[in-house]
């Protein structure tokens, strides 16, 4: 098959222009009717060519469709070749617009979504291109069914016609086109190549699969075109694993964990710590009576850690001429004792702290302090207790 060509410029050369004429003359989107060809030249001179439409659902054959929906394809095709009398008529692009009513063959006409569109369009086979009965012949099978009235495709040079008879505004069933009084010599011409006709429909099946198949192994015999997956090598080989040396590594960790938590959590620094804790009472649950008895627990054991608090926490209490400020403060010496200027700064000279070691509340003297306790500033206060027991 080849593509038609007007004043020498086959249909597919540039055919947006054609499709830009059609819209000016027909209104916008007429020319979504042909979908766009993408056509390269493979070795040999043979073309491939991919088909672009402007709908997005996926084409199908008519053949495909149901009923109903066959039936809206056809009147949508009817209607949308109507739409180009216009065109049709334009002495620029007549011509070409008959041209490219020609479709090669019946399944070059597709629904996609509720649209018509025309594939393989201003293509002829050779054999209907060789006169005018077998033209008509050929339009029949394919676009003429759905011809408008007064309305046929056009053969470049040829002065050709295949009428159709579809009633657009009924949207009637299609009919088959009605070829034109024939004269003598195209009636004789007719008989003639209807039997060669007949001898062939069978033998193209034939000659299309010997070529697809010829062109499989073209290709596959070319070099580089058949690549195959280089040989993956072997996986490396796990080393073998010393069993032995890494027990022995474990053993290692492990004694050294457990010499780790025999070890003291903390030690308090008696430095710091207030007076020591003076409770009455037998023993612990745990039977340790100790630090009941003011002996410090053993370095190491909870109650070490939590006595060191419990020594070194104070309560403080700031009274004012109307009110109670108080606060917590801890001590950092024997004697010296750490809070906040806010706690402190409404009271006068004498605070008072108290704690479970202390036994009650003592005087404490304000002994140094930061300029203020506003947001953002240092806010400390240095108490002096005289009167805390000894350690």
């Amino acid at each position: 098959m080849d593509v038609l060509a007007v004043a020498g410029k086959p249909l597919w050369h540039d055919c947006e222009t054609a499709f830009a004429r059609i819209d000016e003359l027909c209104g916008d989107n007429t020319s979504r009717l042909f979908a766009e060809p993408n056509a390269k030249e493979q070795e040999g001179g043979r073309l491939v060519v991919a088909w672009f439409s402007s709908f997005d659902e996926e084409p199908k054959q008519l053949g495909e469709l149901d009923r109903g929906k066959r039936s809206r394809i056809e009147s949508n095709l009817a209607a949308r070749i109507e739409a180009l009398r216009p065109a049709l008529a334009d002495r620029e692009i007549g011509g070409t617009v008959g041209a490219m009513l020609n479709v090669a063959d019946e399944a070059s006409i597709v629904a996609v979504g509720e649209n018509a569109v025309l594939t393989n369009w201003g293509v002829l086979p050779e054999e209907a291109r060789s006169s005018r009965a077998a033209f008509v012949r050929h339009s029949e099978q394919t676009i003429g069914p759905y011809l408008p009235s007064g309305m046929s495709p056009r053969v470049p040079g040829q002065a050709w016609a295949a009428l159709g008879g579809f009633a657009t505004a009924g949207l009637s069933p299609p009919r088959r086109v009605i070829a034109p009084e024939a004269t003598a010599a195209s009636t004789q011409e007719a008989q003639s190549t209807a039997p060669a006709r007949h001898k062939q429909s069978w033998l193209w099946p034939i000659a299309a699969l010997s070529l697809v198949f010829a062109a499989c192994l073209i290709y596959a015999a070319s070099p580089g075109n058949l690549v195959y997956p280089e040989a993956l090598p072997p996986p490396p080989t796990a080393p073998l694993v010393n069993n032995e040396e890494v027990n022995r590594s474990l053993e290692e960790r492990i004694g050294k964990m457990k010499r780790e938590l025999a070890k003291a959590a903390c030690e308090a620094d008696s430095s710091v710590l207030g007076p020591p804790l003076h409770e009455s009472g037998g023993g612990t649950e745990n039977g340790a009576s100790g630090a009941a008895r003011g002996q410090a627990p053993a370095p190491g054991s909870p109650h070490s850690l939590l006595a060191a608090l419990d020594s070194a926490t104070v309560l403080v209490l700031a009274p004012s001429a109307d009110s109670l400020s108080t606060g917590s403060g801890f001590f950092v010496s024997q004697r010296e004792i750490l809070t906040n200027n806010h706690v402190v700064e409404g009271a006068g000279g004498t605070v008072f702290v108290a704690s479970k070691a202390l036994g009650r509340a003592v005087p404490a003297r304000v002994v140094a302090r930061s300029a203020s306790s506003e947001t953002g500033n240092p806010d400390f206060a240095l108490l002096r207790v005289d009167d805390a027991p000894a350690l």
